[in-house]
């Protein structure tokens, strides 16, 4: 006999608060739309659609929003944020969607306690973006997708690493290097998919596919 399982004690919110400031705050706006372990069943059960997105205003403040949602329309939770760091680009905002989203899905099963048995897709309108997060989800990543501050995932210990110290120095390394990381803490593998942004400028937003929906959903959600 084996006894179910049971999330930790206390409440969501109480344990996101007390993660490392870095990563509580990427959850500073979070809704969600049902109880924890609702969520985290459904997505143990359904495949997942989702969407991230950054903006930035007057080159001085930034903030990210991401979307989560089922295959039939249900949305599950969204997220926003602000967005630290001198002068953020719209690059690094779109890359603390992304952050925040992976690391609700590793808390979510965390707390739980259930296996990250799901699969799913995650959209980014951020070509350069997703074609670095692409690379990062496989420690023999495609040649041209790398650049000089690319290491091998240290959880691996039959791969060296070859990063120096002046690679912390890259913009955006610090948001890009949890994301890598991110990405290997899961038990499952996202697929990430570029999304053509703002497409309910051209077309009515009912209209649209549930992923361009989602992109602009999150669009919004970042913009409040």
């Amino acid at each position: 006999y084996r006894l179910p399982h049971t999330p930790l004690p206390g409440a969501f919110s109480d344990y996101l608060d007390s993660l490392q400031p870095w990563e509580s705050s990427l959850f500073q706006n979070l809704e969600m739309k049902a109880y924890p372990t609702e969520i985290a069943s459904l997505l143990h059960s359904n495949p997942f659609l989702s969407a991230s997105d950054g903006s930035v205003k007057f080159s001085t403040h930034g903030s990210f929003g991401w979307i989560l949602s089922l295959p039939n329309g249900r949305r599950l939770a969204t997220c926003s944020g602000p967005v630290y760091g001198a002068k953020p680009s719209s690059y690094r905002a779109e890359g603390y969607g992304m952050l925040s989203l992976l690391r609700f899905f590793t808390r979510l099963f965390e707390y739980c306690n259930i296996q990250q048995a799901t699969e799913g897709v995650i959209v980014c309108d951020n070509s350069s973006l997703v074609d670095k997060i692409i690379a990062y989800q496989s420690p023999f990543p495609i040649a041209d997708l790398l650049d000089d501050e690319w290491t091998h995932f240290a959880s691996d210990p039959m791969l060296s690493s070859n990063m120096s110290p002046s690679a912390t120095l890259a913009p955006d390394w610090d948001v890009l290097n949890e994301i890598r990381h991110s990405l290997h803490d899961l038990t499952f593998r996202p697929t990430i998919q570029h999304i053509k942004g703002h497409q309910d400028r051209d077309n009515p937003y009912k209209s649209l596919s549930l992923l361009a929906q989602l992109n602009v959903d999150a669009d919004t959600t970042a913009g409040k």
